[in-house]
């Protein structure tokens, strides 16, 4: 196997177990809809789906900040002044919010 595959591995089936283990405490939750069918199980997926899914915003906004603090890192060290360091973190706080 190669060295891609397996560290595709893990995260795989991490996120199986955790999708698997879902659907089996919705399933075991007795949830029913109005024809009194089980749908605990759905609904289990449902919510730990949109869980995992909810901090794509922030590494999505991370990557996106990354370049830009990598850049003002090195404006900082190089100038060695104060009032831009200032400036910079005005910056990021002013695209955090515009991205956000």
């Amino acid at each position: 196997m190669g060295l891609g595959l397996e560290s595709t591995a893990m995260p795989v089936l991490v996120i199986s177990a955790a999708i698997t283990s879902a659907y089996w405490l919705g399933k075991t939750s007795g949830l029913q809809d109005s024809q009194g069918l089980p749908v605990g199980g759905l609904f289990g997926t449902a919510v730990a789906t949109m869980g995992m899914l909810s901090t794509a915003g922030y590494v999505l906004t991370m990557d996106m900040f990354g370049p830009i603090a990598d850049n003002a890192g090195g404006i900082v060290e190089m100038s060695q002044q104060v009032w831009i360091q200032i400036v910079m973190v005005i910056i990021s706080c002013s695209m955090f919010h515009i991205f956000w």
